[in-house]
Formats: C-alpha cells, structure tokens, sequence
C-alpha cells in the first residue's frame, strides 16, 4: 500500500508541475483521504499509457509542403497500445520520418507542441478514416517493418500502403513528395503492386476479366493515385470466391 500511495502522490507532482491536465492545487488535494478514487476521477488510467513517450519539435513547414499525413493541423484519431483502445486523441502522422504524434495537452508551458509516441507498444491507429497497422515480425513486405495503411481488407486478399514522403530541397524552397509503396496480401505473401500487371502476374487465370474490368471501370486505375483502387481489389476479392 505505501507503494502504490508513492505512486499517486509521484503522478500529483508530476501533474503540478506539467499541467498535463486541468489547474490542481495542493489545497484541494485530501492526501489522506482515498488517493485512487481521486486519480482515478481526475485523470483516470486510461490515460496512462501516453505518460510514456518524449517531446517532439515539429520543423517549420507549410501548408503546402508539410510532413504529414494529410493535413499539418492535429487529426482526430484513436489509438491501440497494447491491445488497449485510447479515443478521440488528436495526433499526427508523419510519414517523412515514419513517427506518431500526440497533442501534447502542456504545451502552454512547455513550448513543446507534441508527444512521440512509443512504436514498440502501438498496435494501430486510426487517424480520421484511414487505419494503420504496425506490422512487425517476419513475414513482412519489402519495406520492411513500421506503419502501413490497411486500405483494404477482404476475404482472399488485403491491401496495404506504405505511406513514404520523400524530401527535396534546393536554396530556396523544401518540397516533400509521396512517394508510397503499396502491397497485395495474399496467402499470407506480400506482393509489391505495380499497376494493374501485377494482378495479371499474381492472377493469370483472371488476367481477361480483371482486363475487361479495368477497361470499362470509370476510375482511372494506376500505381500512382489510389483511385478506383478499393473497387479493383474488391473485384478480385470477389473473383477469387468464384
């Protein structure tokens, strides 16, 4: 029990001195009194698991030419660290450096506008309709380990985007292009998608109707935008029942 009341009385310091949350006072604070009904209140445990994580300085950037995934302004989104859900967080996404971020509630005093948070422990993200997975493991696309963008998820195959920003720079101006990469799960392999002859590849016997699909689909499809691509994969989804 000494233990646990050190705890508390540590996470009441740490509030008063950071204003992670709302204005306490020492005087409104009954430390006799039952130390785990107050935080829980207060603050409650969910919000435990952003306790760790480290400032972050976002760089200079424009509207224009920013970073992220998006938008530079703070998205609403919903969090999974360690199987545990954290909603209505506001965060970012930087795809530049593959980073998470949260808002960071103290940033009055501190002048440090957001919070990096620990990758090892996020499962995945949810930043306005666009999920993310952290995959990890062995198996694995050619990008390697970090966050992808599940875009779809069927029966027979799934769809993943790796979400990249590239930068380039001269004297006077930054420039950050996408420059994603984008997979085909299927039996467990990933498959780097290329355009629509990486259907044919992996789906010879469906070259001819996924052909007359494409051709008559009113979306443009190719490896460069995503349009029409969550109707294709949904077709060959399909097809693959049949």
């Amino acid at each position: 029990m000494a233990n646990l009341t050190r705890f508390y009385v540590t996470i009441i310091v740490f509030l008063l001195c950071f204003q992670i949350s709302a204005q306490f006072t020492v005087g409104n604070l009954n430390l006799d009194g039952d130390i785990d009904k107050w935080y829980n209140q207060a603050i409650g445990y969910e919000n435990l698991g952003f306790l760790e994580g480290a400032y972050y300085r976002i760089e200079s950037q424009t509207i224009q030419q920013h970073q992220f995934f998006r938008s530079m302004s703070w998205l609403n989104g919903t969090i999974a660290i360690d199987g545990r859900l954290f909603k209505d967080v506001k965060i970012l996404y930087n795809t530049y450096k593959d980073v998470l971020l949260a808002l960071n509630i103290g940033m009055e005093v501190h002048g440090v506008q957001s919070i990096k948070l620990n990758h090892y422990r996020i499962d995945s993200f949810l930043i306005e309709d666009a999920k993310f997975i952290n995959l990890r493991g062995k198996n694995l696309p050619s990008a390697g380990s970090g966050f992808y963008q599940k875009y779809y998820d069927g029966v027979n195959i799934s769809f993943y985007i790796k979400r990249i920003k590239i930068k380039s720079s001269d004297v006077e101006t930054v420039v950050y292009n996408n420059n994603d990469t984008k997979y085909v799960l299927y039996q467990d392999q990933y498959f780097r998608f290329n355009g629509k002859k990486s259907l044919y590849t992996m789906f010879p016997d469906k070259k001819k109707r996924i052909k007359k699909y494409i051709k008559q689909s009113p979306a443009r499809i190719n490896k460069k935008t995503d349009d029409g691509l969550y109707e294709l994969m949904s077709y060959c989804d399909q097809l693959l029942l049949q």
